[in-house]
């Protein structure tokens, strides 16, 4: 008789342990998991302005000598796109190819046309365009340009450069652009201090938008355009049984330099 009461005892034993890990089946279905997207650096392709002429130290494999050595003359600009990211003047990359040896030309200004229009004269260095932050962004060419030599009157040089964009730049202040939490099947996605380089003062400033997007088939598909408020902050939430890896991104235009965060783990 006592064995079957233990027996029985041990059954009900038995039971209430595997009640007790069945009821703890839906905390852990519900339970919060996080993942952290890091903000990825873009590269600016702008040097400190050095003092700089057109002398034998910065002749470049551009440089033939003159025919008329009284004379230089520009043969392309060869400039490369331009960030503006921090306030101050900058040489952008480029490679222009000038013939000037024997002319005595000590330095260029060539006029600077954004979306088509007239923005001035600016220095131009042997290694690319010097400009100040303050400039206006958008599709933009060089030229023409004067000419200045030591001890010669200026000359005027038609030659026009290639196409190249003036962009702003963005960037996530945070080290992880986007934080996404799931708890069960609810999931939000915060956007994390975005802003923009603003021209005019020097300053970063709150994005409006960035595009939330998950992989798929080995390409990114944008899913939701989440609004920021003034400190670049904004969160989309919504329910979906479905794991995936998502990133933040914003396009890249004429005048602003599109930025992302990489790609989450899977939830």
């Amino acid at each position: 008789m006592r064995t079957s009461t233990l027996t029985r005892g041990g059954a009900l034993l038995t039971a209430a342990t595997l009640a007790l890990s069945l009821g703890a089946g839906p905390a852990t279905a519900d339970s919060s998991q996080t993942e952290k997207a890091a903000t990825v650096k873009s590269p600016t392709g702008a040097t400190s302005a050095p003092s700089f002429s057109f002398g034998a130290s910065a002749r470049t494999g551009g440089v033939t000598a003159l025919a008329n050595p009284g004379q230089a003359n520009i043969i392309s600009f060869d400039q490369k796109h331009v960030v503006l990211y921090t306030p101050g003047t900058y040489v952008y990359h480029g490679n222009p190819k000038i013939n000037y040896e024997g002319s005595g030309l000590y330095r260029i200004r060539t006029r600077l046309y954004v979306g088509g229009k007239n923005q001035g004269f600016f220095d131009m260095s042997p290694y690319g365009i010097q400009l100040p932050s303050t400039v206006q962004s958008g599709h933009s060419r060089l030229g023409p340009s004067n000419l200045y030599y030591s001890g010669s009157p200026t000359t005027s040089d038609t030659t026009k450069s290639n196409y190249f964009n003036i962009r702003r730049y963005t960037t996530s202040t945070n080290t992880y652009g986007l934080l996404v939490t799931r708890v069960g099947s609810h999931i939000t996605f915060k956007a994390q201090n975005w802003k923009i380089f603003k021209p005019s003062t020097g300053k970063y400033v709150a994005m409006n938008t960035m595009k939330l997007q998950y992989r798929k088939d080995g390409h990114w598909v944008t899913w939701k355009t989440i609004s920021l408020n003034d400190n670049g902050t904004g969160s989309y939430s919504t329910k979906t049984n479905t794991h995936r890896r998502y990133r933040l991104a914003y396009p890249t235009t004429d005048s602003i330099l599109g930025s992302h965060t990489e790609a989450t783990g899977s939830i």
